[in-house]
């Protein structure tokens, strides 16, 4: 599962309960894009939890009453298991695509597995160990938290009880997996059942879902919809629809078009395994190879400052301006130029204008253009405002400066590098704001993050020092 936005579902709020977000969450870069394809086909007969079952099909019984059946099944399981992933389908450039990431969840009397976006969670009557399957910062530096040991049943308070494991278990696509809800919380999905609620939880008819009939409710809360896809000889969930609005309003992610989201619960079953889970055997085990155990996971220090800060860039004159900023926007065609390398310009022309005067008046802005380039920025009001368009066809100056298209890179008077960063990000505007302001201000800012990167080097190692444990 791996790559970038994130979406709507349910996060933990005061009491161990799960509510609707308020904002949505980046995807995490462990996302992958594959082809989409959808498996549900109208179906008729179904039996609801109580064996009854109405002349169309549907449960006897009403559908929130059925759902609410369906959960009490979860709250009183001693075995459970899915092989469960959260679906995002998105338009794109006019190409449907779709990103996935695990959302597992298997119980076994005291033994739980959970697999959330890079989250693992293991815990059963001998251990109880945390950490993050994000191959990017080597398994969280591969940090592993070894938690209380459960004594009965898992509740939330235990499986949640680490911040930055249970963080990532619920920024991810859909929120935190909604199956330890049903499983463990003393009233699930809550916001479902107030009175104004309940009246518009409604059937929606007979469905297959991955070859397996089920009963389809449909749910309403705060405008955003939820569709349950109920398999009832089991009573267990084995898809669900989460919003893809917030408050009714459609999100749009990225410049991209949010068609779905989908909890897809293959595999969920409440029958006992065949073998004991064994934790090496866990789909997506994926354990750091050579793991620290810590009483808790301890925030990674910031990367190493970019080696060539401080340096001087070849070729570079000195400037009676403060700072001169570059940013390369090289592109083959208008088409290619426009979404991704123009808007690093107006980024930084955005950032440059709420400035204050003392700031705007001693930064050069440059932008590296090709013919493409310089044919959009000359059309639009960049060059009117103090930009310099600079012709660097060839890519000589953004080879020169050590930035790739797209990026930016920020020089004092005397031609050091004192800043490289995405104008895109709103992290590393942030960053730059700061840069500008102390580089005006004679600071040697380069030798400033070099210190400062060792001294939080230096406390992180001391952090993990301190809460390193035994290996269990």
């Amino acid at each position: 599962m791996p790559g970038k936005p994130a979406m709507l579902g349910w996060t933990k709020c005061r009491g161990g309960r799960w509510n609707r977000p308020a904002r949505l969450v980046m995807l995490l870069a462990v996302l992958g894009f594959v082809g989409c394809a959808d498996s549900k086909t109208s179906e008729t007969a179904s039996t609801s939890p109580d064996g009854a079952q109405s002349q169309k099909g549907l449960p006897a019984v009403s559908a929130a009453d059925f759902l609410r059946q369906v959960l009490r099944r979860y709250q009183n399981a001693s075995h459970y298991r899915d092989q469960g992933e959260v679906r995002l389908r998105i338009e794109q450039d006019g190409q449907l695509l779709r990103q996935t990431a695990p959302m597992q969840v298997a119980l076994e009397g005291t033994t739980i597995w959970i697999a959330a976006y890079d989250a693992r969670l293991w815990s059963d009557d001998q251990q109880t160990l945390g950490w993050l399957a994000d191959q990017r910062t080597r398994y969280h530096d591969a940090q592993v938290v070894v938690g209380p040991v459960s004594t009965g049943r898992p509740t939330l308070s235990l499986l949640l009880q680490d911040p930055i494991l249970s963080e990532r278990m619920v920024a991810g696509l859909g929120g935190p997996p909604p199956q330890l809800e049903w499983l463990f919380d003393p009233d699930p999905m809550a916001k479902l059942f107030t009175d104004a609620a309940a009246d518009a939880i409604e059937y929606q008819g007979i469905d297959e879902s991955d070859g397996v009939k089920c009963v389809v409710v449909h749910a309403v809360v705060d405008r955003d919809r939820y569709r349950f896809w109920i398999d009832p000889d089991q009573s267990v969930i084995r898809n669900v629809d989460l919003p893809v609005s917030m408050a009714g309003q459609a999100v749009q992610l990225e410049g991209a078009k949010v068609h779905s989201l989908e909890l897809s619960l293959v595999g969920a079953t409440f029958d006992p395994p065949q073998e004991p889970f064994e934790l090496p055997q866990m789909q997506h085990f994926d354990f750091p190879p050579q793991p620290k155990y810590l009483r808790a996971l301890v925030p990674l220090p910031p990367p190493r400052p970019n080696p060539r800060l401080g340096s001087r860039v070849p070729g570079q004159k000195r400037t009676d301006r403060g700072v001169t900023l570059m940013v390369a926007c090289h592109r083959q065609t208008t088409a290619d130029a426009e979404p991704q390398n123009i808007h690093a310009v107006q980024s930084l022309a955005a950032w440059l204008a709420h400035s204050p005067e003392e700031v705007r008046s001693r930064v050069q802005p440059v932008a590296l253009v090709d013919q493409a380039a310089q044919r959009i920025l000359d059309q639009s009001s960049v060059a009117s405002i103090g930009w310099a368009l600079l012709r660097d066809d060839a890519g000589r100056t953004q080879q020169r400066i050590g930035i790739d298209a797209g990026q930016a890179a920020a020089m004092d008077a005397s031609g050091r590098l004192v800043w490289v960063g995405d104008p895109r990000s709103p992290l590393d505007i942030s960053v730059l704001g700061t840069v500008v302001i102390d580089t005006l201000a004679g600071i040697d800012v380069p030798q400033r993050m070099r210190e400062q990167w060792q001294s939080d080097r230096s406390a992180y190692q001391a952090k993990l020092k301190t809460l390193a444990v035994p290996t269990p």
